[in-house]
């Protein structure tokens, strides 16, 4: 079997982007409600002639404040872990064996495939979630001998398939899928 290793050195940047794709891959539900809640009450107030002119801009502002507000949450987690560290920013290395992942550094020990719960990627990142609230992150560029074939060989053992966090994996997610996650 080919060893595959990854790695990654923390920083403000990717504490930030954990934090983001933690959020688009495990919005809670009350995300939702809030984004029907802003939709109703902008078409409400383009589209009901009836309601008073102070009533409609009150919808309005109401109604952009709170979709602007549903992208907060992961940049105020990313802010309070990124102060918590105070600059000290871990770094972790993995090594993907036949039956578990090989952790080394700011986290120690081994970590089963059956213990993770969904995988995610974006432009620069493979994410790990053990939990909707805990993950491991990996550097594409650090993947050796190569990424493709790390990933095919997590996404064996795990028996799940990689994501991509976002709108569009979550509109898929809204249905059950057992191939995207354990959830």
């Amino acid at each position: 079997m080919t060893v595959y290793t990854a790695k990654i050195k923390h920083s403000e940047d990717t504490i930030k982007a954990m934090a983001k794709a933690q959020y688009e891959c495990f919005r809670s539900k009350s995300y939702y409600v809030m984004l029907v809640f802003a939709i109703v009450l902008l078409a409400l107030s383009v589209f009901v002639s009836a309601i008073p002119q102070g009533v409609k801009t009150l919808m309005i502002v109401v109604g952009c404040f709170t979709v602007v507000g549903l992208g907060s949450p992961p940049k105020q987690l990313a802010k309070q872990v990124i102060n918590n560290l105070k600059g000290n920013f871990p770094s972790m290395e993995y090594r993907f064996g036949e039956k578990s992942v090989q952790l080394t550094g700011a986290d120690t020990g081994v970590l089963e495939y059956k213990e993770i719960l969904q995988l995610a990627q974006d432009s620069k990142y493979l994410y790990i979630f053990i939990q909707n609230r805990s993950a491991y992150m990996l550097e594409r560029s650090s993947a050796k001998p190569d990424e493709e074939g790390l990933k095919k060989l997590v996404a064996e053992k795990t028996g799940l398939a990689w994501t991509r966090p976002g709108a569009m994996q979550k509109l898929s997610s809204l249905r059950y899928e057992k191939t995207k996650t354990k959830l």
